[in-house]
Order: structure tokens, then C-alpha cells, then sequence
């Protein structure tokens, strides 16, 4: 009992140690925007890509169907057309941080994998990422609650890039990595309890998935 009581102590230290150092920037992800709250509770409905007539392609990891559509490179600067494209390049660093963020969480730290969404998205229970422009770093968006449990299916969406200087700027190797680690974590605490107060847990749930970032990658300040 003394050695479970200091090992809670110490994992409550850590966390405490970095939401207090590494203070998370809200803007960075917008789970829980007004927007994306709103569409909790709605069946099936996934995001579509701009422009609509553009090839949606998919890669598939052991866990994760990643959906983006691609051109030789993203809009260069605000005044390009609206577009969701992104480069085969992007995607598959998406598609290595999203497992690498499963490996950590769920097979290292023993944590009990999102639910599965059936057919929704694409192949059966993978979990699915959308690669999309959005002016957040990525973005958690919980859908609808599990029968039997307090548990809700989600999905992630991770921006193409960001207005950087006027210019549309693709994320970083590492702030993919660190973004998917982030988000990865929401779709954990969603698959726990989605019922919970999104206002009232607010700072819970994002210190928890900025602190698993620290966690996961030590190396990394983003």
C-alpha cells in the first residue's frame, strides 16, 4: 500500500511539476472550441476536404486511417485559394507520430484504447486522423457516446500549417509529434468519460494532455 501511495505521489508531483512549468497555449488546440463542442453528439459526420473535387486518399497504419488530399505543396500564403491539400511527405509524419503516440500511451503506459467508430471513416475500428487546414495545431472532436458506458468515439484533425509571416507553413516534424501525442490523449479521455463537464474539467483535460506531451517526448519544447 506504501509503495502504490508513492508512486500515485510521485506521478502527481510530475504532473503538477509540468502544467505549472510548461503552461499549455490554448490556441494550439481547439478540442474544446464552441465549434467543436457542438458537434458532439452527431453520427458519422466527418470532415470534408476543400477542394471537394480533389482524390481523398488514405494511409493505413496498424491503428490509424489517415485521410488528407495531396498536391505537390500546400497554398503558399493567405491569398491562394481556400485548400485542405497538404503533401504525401506531411501525411506520413502524421501517420508515424499518430502510432508512436499509441505505442507510448496505450502499450507502455497500459491505458485503455479509444473505441472503435465500426465503418465510420473507413476500415473497420481503425481510429481516424483528418489532415485538414484549421487554425489550431489539431483538434480532438468527440462523437457519439458508447452504449453500456460513459465512453465516446472521436476523431482527430491536425492543421496543414499555419500562417507564419504571411505564409502558409506546414508544421514541424516535432510539432506533429507533439501534437499528436496531445490529441492522442483527448481521444483517451473520451474513450474514459465523455459525459464529464467540458467546462468544468476543461483545465484537467488539457493540462493532462499537455503533460503527457513532457511525458512522451522530454526533448521536445514546442
Amino acid at each position: 500500500m506504501k509503495l502504490l501511495f508513492n508512486s500515485v505521489l510521485s506521478i502527481l508531483i510530475t504532473f503538477l511539476f509540468y502544467t505549472t512549468l510548461f503552461p499549455q497555449d490554448f490556441q494550439k488546440c481547439g478540442t474544446f472550441s464552441p465549434e467543436n463542442l457542438s458537434k458532439m453528439g452527431e453520427s458519422c459526420t466527418r470532415p470534408s476536404f476543400s477542394p471537394a473535387s480533389s482524390e481523398v486518399q488514405i494511409i493505413q497504419t496498424t491503428n490509424f486511417n489517415i485521410h488528407f488530399i495531396t498536391d505537390e505543396l500546400p497554398p503558399l500564403n493567405p491569398n491562394d485559394p481556400p485548400s485542405d491539400k497538404t503533401t504525401w511527405a506531411y501525411a506520413e509524419k502524421v501517420a508515424s507520430a499518430a502510432q508512436e503516440a499509441w505505442y507510448f500511451q496505450i502499450n507502455s503506459l497500459g491505458w485503455q484504447a479509444p473505441p472503435g467508430d465500426g465503418t465510420c471513416g473507413g476500415e473497420f475500428d481503425k481510429y481516424d486522423i483528418y489532415i485538414k487546414r484549421v487554425n489550431f495545431y489539431g483538434a480532438t472532436q468527440p462523437e457519439l457516446q458508447v452504449t453500456g458506458t460513459n465512453g465516446y468515439t472521436s476523431y482527430i484533425i491536425v492543421t496543414t500549417g499555419l500562417i507564419i509571416g504571411g505564409v502558409h507553413t506546414p508544421l514541424t516534424e516535432n510539432e506533429i509529434r507533439v501534437t499528436l501525442a496531445h490529441e492522442f490523449n483527448h481521444a483517451i479521455q473520451f474513450g474514459y468519460n465523455g459525459t464529464k463537464s467540458r467546462e468544468s474539467n476543461y483545465w484537467f483535460f488539457e493540462n493532462t494532455a499537455t503533460w503527457i506531451e513532457e511525458i512522451q517526448y522530454p526533448e521536445i519544447n514546442d
